[in-house]
């Protein structure tokens, strides 16, 4: 007799709705004459599950019916749809042969209710009135987790208790489950003394030389400092910190965030009956595109000027009387000479070269030892070239750049009164089949793939012996798009056999 063989929801399946909570696999003994009605397998569903039996031996085409429509039904195709709760048969009848099988349909999991938020409204604290404590009278049951949008303004303990800590506004938020209840905050506190916390910040000079200088704290982003000086007669701060003498003396200069106080001590010689006459020379702009200017001063042969910044993280001179810039912002450049000051002011939106996104100035390389050319039109005189990392690419005097590692770089052309910048970025060349990233496809790619999705932990992403991000890229060429497979090993194979004419393969 002739004999049909069904899988039964094997992995292979297409399955619709849910994901099945059981291990699919093949029907054992699915060969059963019509005298037997043998159970060849069990599928659990939950309802509205849908799956699909397939049949894998056999041309003919069973016809299907279900023993309680009520609990789960099937169509023509074999697929099998969940309604209700229960337990019911489905059938597979062919000429001479029956299959059987149980299908049980459990409740469907209840989808999460949609996040709920409630605003409990606005608490206000002073130092007569520090702290508040929440009640969650209507919430339902469960851990809640509290937090501070600004720990400096105002915290929250796991009961439910605020404290003020400073000055401003946030916002307190109580989480339980979906739900989400928020209370905002405004503070008007002043942390007493035997509250603050004092933290130093260092100590720093100012001179009529150098008499400004900027106080760096790196806070948090988002944190906001109230600076003050000790002493204004001898020097005052702005919003910024940045510090500016007015005469000589020592002071301290505070940033006070929250109940904690940034103290630094400030000693200055600024005399300002003897400070030199300022001079205004006028304003430079630096950008990613040109980060280094010479402004075109006159300086008398034999003199030596003294080049200062007012911020060494926008703008810094060198002995040249260049000016590169370092970050975005502004600065005075101060030029020392004969008794005056003379004054640049500079304005950058210079930014690092891994911050940047793609622009006309980026360059990408694909792969290693690899040459562009870089020109320069509109220019009489040639440029003198360089890279700022030779690790990733070098670049001779005639503006060839070779690519020596991956990254991030600029390569820099520097004429008589200012420096252009292009950004060049190596990338991994993306060959199909490629792996191990060594520029060739052979059986070496086969091997790593199937190394890497045998023993993952040896020869996994990240691992010193295992395959690269973008190796996993290049060896994505069966069914591509669907991530690395040991189907992919085979292809390479295939290609390297010549059973394959091209990768990758659809």
């Amino acid at each position: 007799m002739k004999s049909n063989r069904i899988a039964a929801f094997a992995a292979a399946v297409c399955i619709t709705g849910s994901s099945l909570a059981y291990a699919p696999g093949y029907i054992d003994n699915a060969a059963v004459y019509a005298a037997d009605e043998t159970i060849s397998g069990t599928v659990e569903l939950k309802i509205g599950q849908s799956v699909t039996a397939q049949k894998t031996s056999g041309s003919e085409s069973p016809k299907w019916y279900s023993e309680d429509v009520t609990v789960a039904t099937v169509d023509s195709n074999g697929t099998v749809t969940a309604v209700s709760e229960g337990e019911t048969f489905v059938y597979a009848v062919f000429t001479s042969s029956k299959l059987k099988f149980r299908v049980i349909v459990s409740p469907a999991e209840e989808e999460d209710p949609k996040p709920a938020v409630t605003d409990l409204g606005t608490v206000n604290l002073d130092n007569e009135h520090d702290g508040a404590e929440l009640k969650l009278n209507d919430a339902p049951e469960g851990d809640i987790a509290w937090t501070s949008s600004d720990t400096s303004v105002a915290t929250v303990d796991s009961s439910g208790t605020i404290k003020a800590v400073g000055k401003g506004t946030c916002t307190i938020s109580a989480v339980i489950g979906s739900n989400t209840y928020i209370v905002n905050v405004i503070s008007t506190y002043e942390p007493t003394e035997e509250d603050i916390t004092v933290v130093k910040a260092g100590s720093f000079a100012l001179s009529n030389a150098n008499p400004q200088g900027q106080i760096d704290l790196k806070l948090p982003e988002g944190t906001v400092a109230v600076w003050s000086s000790s002493n204004t007669d001898v020097a005052v701060v702005d919003e910024n910190g940045l510090v500016k003498a007015v005469g000589k003396g020592t002071c301290t200069i505070t940033a006070a965030v929250g109940k904690v106080r940034y103290i630094a001590e400030l000693t200055s010689t600024f005399d300002p009956e003897a400070a030199p006459e300022e001079v205004i020379l006028g304003d430079i702009t630096l950008s990613s595109s040109q980060p280094s200017k010479k402004p075109g001063l006159t300086i008398p042969a034999g003199s030596e000027p003294v080049w200062s910044t007012s911020d060494a993280s926008i703008a810094v001179p060198d002995e040249d009387g260049f000016i590169t810039a370092k970050g975005s912002g502004t600065c005075r450049i101060i030029i020392a000479l004969g008794g005056k000051n003379y004054i640049l002011n500079v304005t950058s939106t210079y930014l690092p070269p891994e911050e940047r996104p793609d622009s006309s100035s980026t360059v990408h390389i694909n792969g290693l030892n690899k040459q562009v050319s870089l020109t320069v039109s509109g220019e009489a005189s040639s440029p003198v070239w360089s890279s700022d990392n030779e690790a990733i690419v070098t670049v001779s005097q005639d503006g060839k750049v070779t690519s020596n590692g991956f990254g991030t770089t600029q390569v820099f052309a520097r004429f008589e009164n200012y420096v252009s910048a292009v950004t060049i970025v190596v990338e991994a060349s993306n060959i199909p089949g490629d792996a191990n990233c060594d520029y060739e496809v052979n059986m070496a790619d086969a091997v790593l793939v199937m190394q890497a999705q045998a023993n993952p932990d040896i020869y996994g992403v990240g691992k010193p012996d295992g395959i690269t991000e973008q190796g996993v890229k290049n060896a994505d060429v069966s069914g591509s798009g669907d991530g690395m497979t040991i189907l992919d090993a085979q292809t390479i194979q295939a290609y390297k056999l010549g059973k394959v004419d091209k990768l990758p393969v659809d």
